[in-house]
């Protein structure tokens, strides 16, 4: 109730002042002042408020000392209304040796390339279920990282691609639960995660496990596989899986 009665006394002023409402809404989007956000992921167009097929991916932050990053819902565009988040623009937080925690909407579909890269600092991340892919290199080198959750894993999780090196060099990663319907897992996906010594692979149809995808992880590494693949399917999992370096005795059926 504060909040509205603020707003509306603001208007006011500044139609008084001769400054347009229209031009408040665009100074008054949602964390506009913390982060700057883009049409699309290429992280070209920055959004002057304008239609972006109703979705709009969040491309900087300007404040780079902010910890616990919270990605906002909603943005609220001057002429359209409120547009969901959705997407994490190339490079968004690379190489930002501040941030600890990012916390993303419900609405999270993309992250894009090298978006968290570097993140030295950054201990956790909880994908949520509607999020369908995470670009090449996106978490790389994100060296505190100890835990990944993908929500809904086991049923309801819509991520069907890891892209290139998407955890690659994450080196205090222990344990990962990969979703369900999880279809190409690239190359150096998890690569060098020396401290990893748990793999669950829910996803039975997995059209590709990329060269290096597990190369580099524990010696002690044990990855589950599920139960009900053929035995075609099965050899091919043990063959990629062994070349990159882990043991046989370590594969499981589960």
């Amino acid at each position: 109730m504060f909040k509205k009665i603020l707003v509306s006394i603001l208007c006011i002023a500044m139609f008084i002042s001769g400054i347009s409402s229209d031009s408040f809404s665009k100074v008054a989007v949602a964390d506009a002042t913390t982060y700057e956000l883009a049409e699309d992921g290429t992280g070209g167009t920055p959004a002057d408020y304008t239609e972006a097929d109703g979705e709009m991916f969040l491309l900087n932050l300007f404040d780079k000392n902010v910890e616990n990053v919270v990605v906002p819902k909603y943005v609220n565009i001057t002429d359209w209304g409120l547009c969901p988040v959705t997407g994490i623009s190339p490079g968004a937080f690379r190489n930002n040796k501040k941030i600890k925690t990012i916390s993303l909407p419900y609405r999270m579909k993309e992250i894009c390339n090298n978006a968290c890269r570097g993140c030295v600092n950054l201990q956790e991340m909880t994908f949520p279920a509607r999020l369908e892919r995470l670009d090449a290199r996106s978490f790389m080198g994100c060296r505190s990282m100890k835990k990944i959750t993908f929500e809904g894993c086991k049923k309801g999780s819509q991520v069907t691609e890891l892209e290139t090196g998407a955890f690659q060099d994450c080196t205090k990663l222990t344990k990962v639960n990969l979703p369900c319907k999880l279809k190409y897992i690239g190359e150096d996906v998890f690569k060098n995660c020396n401290n990893l010594k748990k793999i669950v692979i829910n996803c039975p149809k997995i059209r590709k496990l990329g060269k290096g995808a597990f190369e580099g992880v524990s010696e002690e590494c044990k990855v589950y596989i599920p139960k009900s693949l053929s035995a075609f399917d099965k050899a091919l999992y043990v063959l990629r899986l062994k070349a990159d370096g882990i043991k046989e005795s370590n594969i499981i059926s589960k």
